[in-house]
C-alpha cells in the first residue's frame, strides 16, 4: 500500500506566491499509490499562468499536466510504473 495524503494550509505561499487580499489557499489530496503525484501536483498548480483566478481551468490542466510528468518520469525510471487515483479539495478564504 502506497497511499499518501497532503495537507497544506496555505498552498500559493508555500511556493513563494503572494495572493494579496486573497485570503489563505488550503489544499488537501488523498492519493492511492502515487507519492509522485503528492510531491508535484501543488507546485504544477501554483506555477499555471492562470493561478489563481481560472481555477476551473488550472485543475484541468494541473491534472493532464502531472499524468504527463508521471509517464514522463515512469519512462526514465523503471521503478515508476503505477497509475494513482487522486481526490483533492481546495479551500480559497472561507470558500
Amino acid at each position: 500500500m502506497e497511499d499518501t495524503h497532503i495537507c497544506t494550509s496555505d498552498l500559493a505561499l508555500q511556493f513563494g506566491y503572494d495572493l494579496l487580499n486573497e485570503g489563505a489557499l488550503s489544499f488537501y489530496g488523498v492519493f492511492d499509490a502515487a507519492h509522485f503525484v503528492r510531491n508535484h501536483l501543488p507546485r504544477i498548480e501554483v506555477e499555471d499562468a492562470d493561478f489563481p483566478a481560472e481555477l476551473e481551468k488550472v485543475v484541468t490542466r494541473l491534472f493532464v499536466e502531472t499524468d504527463a510528468a508521471f509517464g514522463k518520469s515512469c519512462s526514465i525510471e523503471s521503478v515508476l510504473s503505477s497509475g494513482t487515483t487522486a481526490l483533492t479539495a481546495m479551500i480559497f478564504g472561507r470558500y
